[in-house]
């Protein structure tokens, strides 16, 4: 991160689960804590009020958090953001998007203050959402942990009082997220030169949704080993008729898909072509809390 970049920015939001207490408590903030989880209130994210520093403490400030990022690869302040808006303006307006109505009349808590749900909601929503997400801030600037590098995005130039709802195929999207990440993470570990962008989200999307809707598989290990598959060596590979068996058996009970698989020959793998952009070759949502017990 750039300092200059650094202090253009007059908020920022930090996730106090995965921060020391004495890394934010002596820092202006303010808590998002929507009326209906009141009780949760310790688990709710912070806005870190950056404009009311002075220079040198704001500096000071991204060094700190870039020696948090040094030890635990995240930076303790994620997602920075540009506004002219007052600290109680942008409180309200952060709170009121915390949680979305499900059509079957379920509250949900978007964590859009995780940069491993906001990378997906950037090509989730459509610019009216993300607009109306993004509210007064003219820009969020946010560490993306697929690269380990940082992205501003402006505010999109729509009308965000058009903006629905989550329709049902987003909502699906939400739901799969947590699917997704490992996947995500798990393709990371076994291609690290493979291209991080919005069309491979979109793919392993597409992959998770074919492993839960169409071939059934329930055990989340065998999800994501599915769609690491489907993007390693392309959507002929679940044609096989050995990974056929594998399926069929995952399906029966028989055994796990990601057990099935292990058993086949490994020259079945080492004779398949990797698509070119896994070699490189190419350019969460929780239900709103009622109960302790609840949260997730």
């Amino acid at each position: 991160m750039d300092h200059r970049l650094f202090l253009q920015h007059d908020f920022a939001l930090i996730n106090p689960l995965q921060l020391d207490a004495a890394q934010w408590t002596g820092l202006p903030t303010e808590p998002l804590v929507p009326d209906t989880v009141e009780s949760q209130a310790q688990l709710m994210p912070r806005l870190v009020l950056l404009r009311d520093l002075a220079p040198d403490a704001k500096s000071a400030l991204l060094d700190q958090s870039e020696s948090w990022q040094a030890a635990y690869d995240l930076p303790m302040l994620p997602i920075l953001m540009q506004s002219a808006a007052s600290a109680a303006a942008m409180t309200a307006h952060l709170k009121k998007q915390m949680l979305a109505r499900h059509p079957a009349g379920h509250w949900f808590w978007i964590r859009f203050h995780d940069p491993r749900v906001f990378r997906h909601l950037r090509w989730l929503l459509d610019p009216a959402q993300m607009a109306r997400l993004m509210g007064p801030a003219s820009q969020w600037t946010w560490f993306d942990p697929s690269t380990s590098g940082w992205c501003s995005d402006p505010r999109p130039d729509a009308d965000a009082t058009t903006a629905a709802r989550l329709d049902s195929r987003q909502w699906d999207g939400v739901f799969r997220m947590e699917v997704l990440n490992r996947a995500l993470k798990g393709l990371g570990h076994e291609c690290p030169a493979v291209t991080f962008d919005q069309a491979l989200y979109r793919q392993m999307d597409e992959a998770v949704r074919i492993a839960v809707e169409v071939e059934h598989l329930q055990d989340l290990d065998d999800q994501v080993a599915y769609a690491c598959h489907a993007q390693r060596f392309g959507p002929a590979f679940h044609a096989l008729p050995v990974v056929r068996r594998c399926l069929d058996d995952a399906r029966a009970g028989a055994c796990s898909y990601v057990g099935g698989i292990a058993d086949l020959d490994p020259q079945l793998f080492a004779s398949l072509t990797p698509p070119d952009r896994v070699t490189g070759q190419s350019a969460s949502a929780t239900k709103a809390p009622r109960s302790p017990g609840e949260f997730r």
